[in-house]
């Protein structure tokens, strides 16, 4: 335990630690400060977002087709209230636009008519029209449910499409811009925890072979078995890392406000992705932060078998940055972002997770035979 305690010590360099903390803030303001600063992402998204919420209030988790009509009745009233807004503009008098209908039609080549419309949706933000968009883009949505299997050529996609039809899920009303803002901001945020844990745990060995270490250790039976204590103290670290940055991931999701849809079912009508399993949005997270620490494990078990057999950091560097670059695009494209979704074979994703495991599992395993065999001179 005190070689542990020593080991993992050793690898919270303060130094590494600044880097992390300065790469961090690079990577922040980079990749990841637009999805919290600027979310929900303008309009009619933001309308989107409310309306949303406020249908949780009105009907629950999913809408069913009697409550679908009470949301077309709300349209209904919106638009009245459009009508009324248009009819106390003299403008909108003087060019004979008197109902939304009129307004929605208007040919914007005209430059009266698209003066007008400027006007009305982006100098006043006359809140309604917005509103109005937002209404007409999830009744448009839940008119089509299921309409898109053509779209997908695979028998188990368009088996799995008809699984969802049967059910109540697609009466979700999770919305697909919470997915999209949640799936953006896990898939870069993983990319920082990956090359985090690479620069922490890729200290473990190195630093002794520059010492001029390993030859000492080696002299002795408890030195022979450093490689366990290390293996140990970098699986720690990696663990540390990784939850300390997913705790601040939350602190900062939290701001967002999408609470009121970790019980819906994301398998939605109005969510552009379906997925193989009935997660609803608190399950998924779980599944992605699973996937996570799985990311992470497995880059730092390359990172410690690379860290042992490399002569210097330019080796080290060199045989790694190839293996962040790697987990990163499968990271980005399905092992977090889009995680389990149909658009990506269920085998791919499940496949690629069990193959990263078994080699980077397979190198440690034979690195640690290799350690009781290692001739010093």
């Amino acid at each position: 335990m005190r070689v542990f305690l020593y080991e993992l010590r050793k690898l919270f360099n303060w130094k590494v630690l600044l880097l992390i903390l300065f790469i961090s803030f690079l990577f922040y303001k980079l990749f990841l400060s637009f999805y919290f600063e600027n979310f929900p992402n303008g309009r009619p998204a933001k309308d989107e977002f409310m309306i949303t919420k406020e249908m949780i209030n009105k009907y629950g988790h999913e809408m069913d087709e009697k409550e679908f009509q009470h949301f077309k009745n709300w349209y209904k009233q919106k638009k009245d209230e459009a009508n009324a807004y248009l009819k106390s503009q003299q403008d909108a008098e003087k060019l004979g636009i008197t109902t939304y209908e009129q307004f929605r039609q208007l040919d914007l080549t005209n430059k009266q008519y698209a003066d007008f419309h400027e006007k009305v949706v982006f100098v006043d933000q006359a809140d309604v029209f917005w509103e109005l968009q937002a209404f007409e883009n999830i009744i448009e949505q839940y008119e089509s449910k299921g309409r898109d299997i053509e779209s997908y050529t695979d028998e188990d996609q368009q088996e799995r499409v008809k699984q969802i039809m049967a059910n109540n899920d697609v009466n979700s009303v999770f919305p697909y811009l919470v997915y999209e803002n949640y799936n953006e901001l896990t898939r870069f945020w993983t990319v920082l925890i990956i090359i985090s844990v690479v620069m922490v745990t890729c200290r473990v060995h190195i630093t002794d072979r520059l010492n001029n270490a390993i030859s000492l250790q080696y002299t002795t039976k408890t030195g022979r078995n450093l490689f366990s204590a290390k293996l140990l103290a970098a699986l720690a670290a990696t663990a540390l890392i990784t939850t300390v940055q997913i705790v601040i991931f939350w602190f900062f999701y939290l701001g967002n406000g999408t609470q009121a849809f970790f019980p819906l079912s994301i398998n939605s009508f109005y969510n552009f992705y379906y997925f193989w399993f009935d997660f609803t949005f608190e399950g998924y997270f779980i599944t992605t932060v699973i996937a996570i620490y799985i990311v992470a494990i497995v880059a730092a078990l390359f990172s410690v078998f690379f860290s042992r057999i490399a002569q210097n950091y330019i080796t080290l560097i060199g045989s790694l940055v190839p293996i962040v670059v790697l987990l990163s695009y499968c990271t980005l494209k399905y092992l977090v972002g889009e995680l389990f979704a149909i658009l990506h074979p269920l085998m791919l994703t499940i496949g690629t997770f069990l193959v990263l495991i078994a080699i980077s599992t397979i190198f440690i395993i034979y690195r640690m035979k290799q350690e009781k065999l290692v001739d010093l001179i």
